[in-house]
């Protein structure tokens, strides 16, 4: 099972919201769910997802700022 904490990136797997990508908020271990913050018309929703609806986004790869040596 993955892992989730506040401020994670999260892709919805299934429901009304599949494929959305959000914010995790909140982390409720005893039911299993994360409140995850989905963008609606221009304005940040709270929305329940149960652990198996989400999956983690991976982060960008790093790319190291290009420096001029001149």
């Amino acid at each position: 099972m993955q892992e989730f904490k506040p401020g994670d990136p999260v892709r919805i797997k299934s429901g009304p919201f599949a494929n959305f990508i959000s914010v995790v908020t909140e982390v409720d271990m005893a039911r299993a769910v994360l409140i995850v913050e989905v963008e609606i018309f221009g304005r940040h929703t709270p929305v329940e997802v149960a652990f198996s609806e989400a999956d983690k986004v991976p982060p960008p790869p790093y790319k190291p700022p290009i420096m001029n040596l001149n």
